[in-house]
């Protein structure tokens, strides 16, 4: 079972950037990322993820697609009980 603050830092992040990467979850102490964004894909989360060139190396990054769209209808919230909500 997922650590529901875990998630709500995902959709926190996401809503506030547009993106997160594997790298910056993992200096959070988040290590199942790929977890997360398949329950938030399963919540209705337009999520699309790639490769990009970071230094001399690369790093995993998803982008969230329709975050005004998830802004309109108002499940963008990050608090435990809306989380819920949103998953069921």
């Amino acid at each position: 079972m997922l650590n529901s603050s875990q998630k709500e830092y995902v959709i926190k992040r996401l809503m506030e950037d547009g993106q997160i990467s594997r790298n910056h979850c993992l200096s959070h102490y988040i290590s199942r990322l790929g977890a997360i964004i398949c329950d938030l894909k399963k919540d209705g989360f337009e999520i699309s993820g790639d490769y990009e060139k970071v230094g001399n190396g690369k790093d995993f990054v998803y982008r969230l697609l329709n975050a005004e769209q998830l802004k309109s209808q108002g499940n963008c919230t990050t608090n435990a009980d809306s989380l819920q909500e949103v998953s069921a």
